[in-house]
């Protein structure tokens, strides 16, 4: 079973710890963020990509 554990870094980035895998999600500057990774809904439809 896979390990993944999300941790809230600043504003609103999301740190994601998936298994050996680091990576950020966060909302696009015009949302509010800071752009520095993909939004949730992004990720959502890669991993149904996937």
């Amino acid at each position: 079973m896979a390990h993944v554990v999300v941790s809230s870094t600043r504003n609103l980035q999301q740190e994601i710890q998936a298994g050996p895998h680091r990576f950020f999600a966060d909302e696009p500057v015009e949302a509010g963020g800071e752009g520095t990774g993909p939004d949730p809904y992004s990720l959502l439809l890669s991993a149904l990509g996937a």
